[in-house]
């Protein structure tokens, strides 16, 4: 390795996944065998491979295998050689057709500069003709027809008139629309509107393909009027406009046809050409790297002639994209011809390179990824004067960057992990050869700096299955890049160590395996190994086929699983945390989902309108993935418009449901939980009080508990433990919401709505009844706690005076109130307050107390009320004590005897009072004396 100067620039790294660091950019060690400008040779395309060396491209070429398939089984597999040795034979009459079908980037345009680079290096003695993908000019065939036949120059085309076309566009569109016009109306009263509307339309498809041609980047083919443009013409104007679209473009695209022929159409011109080769006794190989790039316009027309195979005398070799022949009904009815009709596959060659979606590729396998880019660095280096090896004189300091078991001079800056990585980070549907060189390219680049520049996109080139433990950015993708597959730990060198960070001893980072699925995906089912039934009637459909939707209606599903898998529209629930799931969900299904995905032409709310796209291919069987797989499939996705509608519209169809729901509750959401979930956890604090009051249980389960406290997280819940206090703040308990919830009649759609296990409506109506049972019997269990603080009120009068008002305070809120927590809570506290005091025990006695007064009065009251001539009856003993005090006519001796046996219930007297005490007694209350009994007992000698 070699060091540069050394410079330092600090600033915020923008793609280090949010970290912030901040990187330096040091010294930058190179490979002296690698170098920004040796970079440049790592391209994917053969032809600027082959632009710069016959022999550079020859040895990075990596041999092409195709299949062939007869019923849509695979019956051969064809090597590039096997086909190049098959094109030399000469005993075909009649044209020779080999279709070579893959997708993009697939190596169309490989094989066919390999064919033709062997033409040259085994001198075969034939015409060879080639118009790459690039080379767009219609004319450049019928040139190099010219050329390779040796055709006089009277025969010529002018090739200047393609430029014309380029740079004075709006001069030659005028004259083609206004002849083309000419023929479809008879005057001019007709042909002038018209033409004006019309050209302007034409003029700017021409112009930017104009640019596109200056500016070397082809996005769009040469196309004169769509259809769609010629429909909107009709619509935008009150002009009765009776042209129909597919004759009109014929017509201008044999005007434009002939300005750049002279006059002539393409397909007479190599009729007649063929005859020339026919008498000239030559077989003339054509090769078109793709013919809807190049001759978009003339592509049907020119493989209808070509497959009409007694009508010439070439060998052609046609590179074509499934599905990509779409410019005319007829140019899908001739793709179709190719790929389904077997009556011509004598002379027809129909080879796949990949399979119809793009998925596979039969070329460059997992095993072979190693070998193929190995052989690509040595001979980029050796352009630049090294041989990888241990006889350079920098591979000493070279192998201080080798990592691993499987890591080797030849391979660096790569080993083979990484070189497998980037295979397997190739996304799906592109072309292994060709991103794997370009994704290679951009990884030697990062490499090289050795910076975060660039770290987050490099992520994406390659498949991490594994996670390095490390705090540093880039060192932690570096362990990534170059981890074997089967281990724990990866040992970072002092080489890369110190060239990726101010560190300068070697590393060994801890790794966590990913496990994740390299293989191809299991649903894009190749058409000619295994096609399903509803792929192709989703491909009809796709092409504007007349198909009956119910036969695409499982597309619903995944659709529908994708929309899910990015917003979850069908929680209800604040957006964009991190919580997984909602307790409440919207549970309406409707055709077997619960998004309201629709095929349907006519436009409706609520609705998720889906679109005629390819993209819809790619999405089949979406559904029936795994997570990790589905997350890929997502990620390949994800810039789709389609896609971005599709989450766009159930956004909108969520915050419907919202507002639905909102409605029904009436309340917003978000405060309807917390308002329920504050109402619940205030009758639960009432169980606390179970010990000192008998209540009814509670309706309310743990598991209604837990549901509700988890639709209360779904809104106000940041993290697993952070609750957003500033949103609760706002929102003020409402001492009403029990009497709203109780009284409030729910409607039926709630039952649109579920709450884990059940539906909301259910679970509202059911809380709903139970609460209300509830309360009538904690209404009756009250009162009776009421009456019976009644009961008790002579004696806390009497004897507990200062807790008189706060008891009579209680039993009128239980009197003129609904039962409810506060209620509940004064009154446990009052019933605590009278346990701890022995207020309840003290009640008791003095209740025995009373009963046994009042039986006392039971007893004397007739004989007291005759013997001393009362006209009141007392009421009570203590009016009875009452008269007996006030009684002025009894002895005081005897007025003594009887308080205290009525308070006492005896009288204690000694044996020299007895005469005088019982004379009285006996004179002034005979009848009493019935109720008494005299008791001797011995005086005690203390007393």
């Amino acid at each position: 390795m070699k060091e540069s100067k050394t410079f330092h620039i600090h600033h915020l790294d923008q793609n280090n996944n949010g970290t912030g660091l901040l990187f330096e950019r040091r010294s930058v060690p190179v490979l002296p065998c690698l170098s920004s400008k040796s970079l440049k040779l790592l391209v994917a395309t053969a032809d600027e491979r082959y632009s710069f060396s016959p022999e550079y491209f020859r040895q990075t070429h990596y041999p092409q295998v195709l299949h062939k398939y007869y019923q849509h089984q695979l019956v051969q597999e064809i090597t590039e050689k096997e086909l190049f040795d098959e094109l030399q034979e000469d005993t075909a009459i009649g044209n020779r057709v080999y279709t070579i079908l893959g997708s993009t980037g697939s190596g169309k345009s490989e094989l066919l500069c390999w064919l033709r680079d062997q033409c040259i290096q085994q001198n075969v003695y034939r015409p060879v003709i080639r118009l790459s993908r690039t080379e767009l000019n219609p004319q450049l065939l019928i040139t190099r027809c010219y050329e390779a036949l040796q055709i006089s120059e009277d025969k010529a085309i002018d090739d200047s008139k393609w430029h014309i076309l380029l740079q004075k566009p709006i001069t030659i569109i005028n004259q083609i629309v206004w002849s083309t016009l000419a023929e479809f109306f008879d005057s001019d009263e007709e042909i002038v509107p018209l033409a004006l509307l019309l050209r302007p339309i034409i003029e700017q498809n021409i112009k930017a393909f104009a640019q596109q041609v200056k500016e070397k980047n082809i996005v769009q083919s040469l196309e004169i009027i769509s259809e769609e443009q010629l429909d909107e013409i009709k619509r935008s104007t009150a002009l009765p406009i009776s042209i129909p679209y597919q004759s009109f473009r014929h017509s201008l695209r044999k005007k434009l046809e002939q300005f750049l022929f002279s006059g002539h159409d393409m397909i007479s011109i190599l009729k007649q050409l063929s005859h020339i080769t026919m008498k000239k006794n030559i077989r003339p190989l054509i090769l078109i790297d793709d013919l809807v790039q190049s001759i978009n316009i003339y592509a049907s027309e020119l493989l209808d002639y070509f497959i009409t195979l007694e009508e010439g005398n070439w060998d052609v070799v046609i590179g074509l994209t499934p599905g990509a022949l779409q410019d005319s009904e007829k140019g899908t009815t001739l793709m179709s011809r190719i790929l389904n009709l077997d009556t011509i596959d004598d002379r027809i060659q129909k080879l796949w390179l990949t399979d119809e979606s793009g998925q596979v590729f039969y070329t460059l396998g997992r095993n072979d990824a190693v070998p193929y880019l190995e052989k690509y660095l040595i001979e980029l280096k050796s352009t630049q004067g090294f041989v990888c090896n241990s006889n350079c004189p920098h591979a000493i300091n070279c192998s201080r960057f080798l990592v691993g078991k499987r890591a080797r001079l030849s391979l660096l800056p790569l080993n083979e992990p990484l070189i497998e990585r980037i295979y397997d980070g190739v996304p799906s549907g592109k072309g292994k050869l060709r991103y794997t060189i370009l994704h290679t390219r951009e990884i030697i680049r990062f490499l090289l700096r050795g910076t975060s520049w660039g770290l987050s996109r490099v992520e994406a080139l390659i498949d991490r299955n594994v996670y390095a433990n490390h705090p540093y950015p880039l060192l932690k993708i570096l362990g990534e890049m170059f981890a074997d597959h089967d281990t724990d730990h990866v040992f970072l060198p002092e080489g890369w160590v110190k060239h990726c960070s101010d560190q300068s001893t070697s590393l060994t980072l801890s790794l966590q395996t990913v496990k994740r699925n390299h293989s191809s995906l299991p649903f894009h089912s190749m058409k000619h190994e295994e096609e399903a039934t509803p792929l192709l009637h989703l491909r009809d459909w796709i092409e504007g086929k007349k198909v009956n939707e119910e036969l695409i209606y499982s597309l619903r599903g995944s659709i529908a699983t994708l929309i899910h898998d990015a917003i979850k529209a069908i929680h209800i629930s604040r957006r964009f945390t991190p919580r997984q799931s909602a307790v409440l969900q919207r549970s309406e299904i409707s055709k077997g989902i619960r998004y309201p995905v629709s095929f349907s032409a006519v436009e409706k709310k609520n609705e998720i309108k889906v679109h005629r796209s390819v993209i819809l291919l790619k999405m089949y069987g979406f559904q029936q993935q795994k997570t990790s797989q589905r997350k890929k499939i997502f990620s390949d996705l994800s810039n789709s418009w389609d896609v971005a509608e599709w989450i766009y519209q159930g956004e909108m169809v969520s915050d419907q449901w919202l507002t639905e729901l909102e409605k029904s509750l009436g309340l917003p959401t978000d405060e309807f939980a917390f308002q329920l979930l504050t109402w619940i956890n205030s009758w639960l604090e009432t169980c606390k009080y179970s010990s000192v009051l008998s209540l009814p249980s509670i309706p309310i389960s743990q598991e209604t508990q837990k549901w509700v406290e988890e639709f209360f997280l779904d809104w106000f819940a940041l993290r697993d433990n952070i609750i957003d206090a500033t949103k609760i703040n706002k929102i003020k308990v409402n001492p009403d919401f029990e009497t709203f919830f109780l009284s409030r009649l729910f409607p039926k759609n709630l039952e649109c709505y579920r709450l884990v296990n059940v539906s909301l409506y259910t679970f509202l109506t059911e809380l709903q009844q139970a609460f209300q049972l509830y309360q009538s019997d904690l209404r009756t269990c009250l009162k009776n706690k009421c009456a019976e603080y009644e009961t008790m009120t002579q004696y806390i009068q009497n004897y507990h005076p200062s807790i008189n008002t706060r008891i009579k305070t209680i039993c009128q809120q239980i009197k003129q109130q609904e039962p409810n927590p506060n209620l509940i809570k004064e009154v446990a506290n009052l019933e605590t307050h009278l346990l701890n005091h022995g207020i309840y025990e003290s009640y008791n006695h003095w209740l025995k107390q009373k009963e046994a007064s009042q039986q006392l009065l039971n007893s004397l009251i007739h004989p007291l009320v005759a013997d001393r001539n009362w006209t009141v009856i007392p009421k009570s003993l203590e009016q009875m004590l009452e008269y007996i005090s006030m009684d002025s006519q009894l002895p005081p001796s005897t007025r003594d005897l009887l308080l205290s046996i009525i308070n006492k219930g005896e009288y204690i007297i000694s044996l020299e009072e007895v005469s005088d005490v019982l004379t009285s007694l006996y004179k002034h209350c005979p009848r009493l004396i019935q109720y008494l009994h005299l008791q001797i007992k011995l005086k005690s000698m203390n007393n």
